[in-house]
């Protein structure tokens, strides 16, 4: 119970009555029976005290580190400013002010300055980092994606995103690296990118199973392209070489620039009408959706004019256009002239809308 701190090694019997005796025994000898054993209750009370005082600000202090990774965390996937924090600092204790006045000062407590927001999302990248570096040793094979773009200072940067699957047939699929290159940009700079990232992660070449690239000639060239040079890597480790695959993305680009909605609107009415035809293959394909358990259970005749157009099959997210629209003599005139079509690319681009196809 002493307060003063002594050098004692080893808390015997013999240390401890010695302790008692030189620096306690004229203060609580005196003290008998019931009195004695209040003043040692006292003491332990005290103690505790003491102890849970230590304890209380252990967990504010972890309590306000943790709410300051939380900030952090939120401000780099929003893409905000460090110095956000500091401004969230203020709301924060504006609210605690007005809702929970005694409780400001753990509010008050979590540091959210721009150099602290720095270090708390440096510490957080290097976590997640540590996870991919260990996801990735787990791997049996993995798969390269790679895409070279320009930003704003016109510097060019290299993404490498890899996607693996595990022994238990467990998938990731991450962004493993986004590389500068200052100087050139063939493929020489980027091969020797890509052994970098995978000489960080520990990545086995043998599990290397394809890597997909854009149609670039420092890309796919076949003696100085990356995919020459990955070629001829694996052939010195007497390995397979990985199958190459090129980036749909761009082809899709090409391929909305070119083709018209004609060209897919009469493909696709033809093959509804080919399924409605006959009752027979109506009811053969009703029954291949429900096998393959798809959201819709059934194809839809496709309808030109937007004004008769069954309001029932239409997507729930265009149902109230689709409503207003054949009920209102104005929107009736506005849109007279146009199709289906024409109807549905001229309502906002909602989010809630994208991914829906048009009937």
């Amino acid at each position: 119970m002493a307060k003063r701190l002594e050098a004692v090694a080893v808390f015997k019997e013999y240390n401890l009555r010695r302790h008692y005796e030189s620096r306690h025994k004229d203060k609580y000898d005196s003290l008998q029976g019931q009195m004695r054993a209040d003043k040692l209750s006292k003491l332990k009370s005290g103690l505790s005290a003491q102890q849970n005082t230590f304890v209380r600000q252990a967990q504010l202090n972890q309590s306000s580190v943790r709410a300051s990774f939380r900030v952090a965390q939120l401000i780099a996937s929003s893409g905000k400013p460090f110095t956000d924090g500091e401004f969230v600092k203020k709301c924060m204790n504006a609210v605690a002010k007005e809702v929970c006045p005694e409780k400001e000062d753990v509010f008050n407590a979590a540091s959210l300055s721009a150099s602290t927001i720095t270090r708390r999302i440096e510490e957080i990248g290097g976590n997640v980092y540590a996870q991919l570096q260990q996801k990735a040793k787990e791997f049996n094979f993995f798969s390269l994606a790679l895409d070279e773009s320009t930003d704003v200072q016109d510097t060019a940067q290299l993404l490498i995103f890899i996607r693996g699957v595990s022994a238990n047939f467990e998938m990731c699929e991450e962004l493993a690296a986004l590389q500068s290159l200052k100087g050139t940009t063939t493929g020489e700079d980027i091969f020797g990118k890509v052994c970098q990232t995978m000489e960080e992660l520990d990545l086995d070449w043998s599990k290397l199973a394809s890597i997909t690239t854009d149609g670039a000639p420092s890309m796919v060239g076949v003696s100085r392209g990356l995919i020459g040079r990955m070629t001829r890597e694996m052939e010195e480790r007497g390995l397979t070489a990985p199958l190459q695959v090129h980036c749909l993305i761009h082809q899709q680009a090409l391929c909305c620039k070119v083709l018209t909605w004609d060209s897919v609107i009469k493909v696709m009415v033809s093959c509804i009408n080919f399924i409605r035809a006959k009752g027979l293959k109506h009811r053969q394909f009703q029954e291949f959706l429900s096998e393959l358990e798809f959201a819709h259970g059934d194809v839809l005749y496709y309808t030109e004019n937007p004004f008769v157009a069954d309001i029932d099959e239409a997507q729930p997210s265009y149902q109230f256009e689709l409503a207003e629209l054949q009920n209102c003599d104005v929107l009736k005139d506005a849109f007279k002239p146009n199709s289906l079509i024409d109807f549905y690319a001229a309502l906002p681009n909602d989010t809630q809308m994208q991914g829906h196809s048009s009937h």
